[in-house]
């Protein structure tokens, strides 16, 4: 669809939208930083790009399950707390873990 098509107040109105939406984003990126390490992160995404998809459960659920899945030598080769992380993940909500997901680098 051509932006021309829109009005003023409808563009303005996605402009606006875009950037809640944007800052949303970045303040739960931020959240997720605070709650887990850099080095949690990446066994997270490593570990997720390994595994098995699950279309009826929720990232939260996903994360959990999966994460659950690994033994406790499993965590230790990357000196990472079993424990700690899947209480970390059991906390988060959905949102989060979906950012967690699909928009960490």
């Amino acid at each position: 669809m051509d932006h021309k098509n829109f009005t003023e107040k409808e563009i303005d109105y996605y402009t606006q939208k875009s950037k809640r939406i944007s800052k949303k984003i970045i303040s739960t990126r931020n959240e997720l930083l605070s709650i887990f390490t850099k080095k949690e992160i990446s066994f997270i995404k490593d570990t997720l790009n390994k595994s098995a998809v699950y279309p009826d459960l929720s990232c939260k659920e996903i994360l959990y399950k999966i994460l659950s899945e690994i033994s406790e030598s499993g965590f230790g080769t990357q000196d990472i707390e079993r424990e700690l992380l899947l209480n970390k993940v059991k906390k988060l909500t959905n949102y989060q873990a979906f950012l967690l997901v699909f928009f960490h680098k």
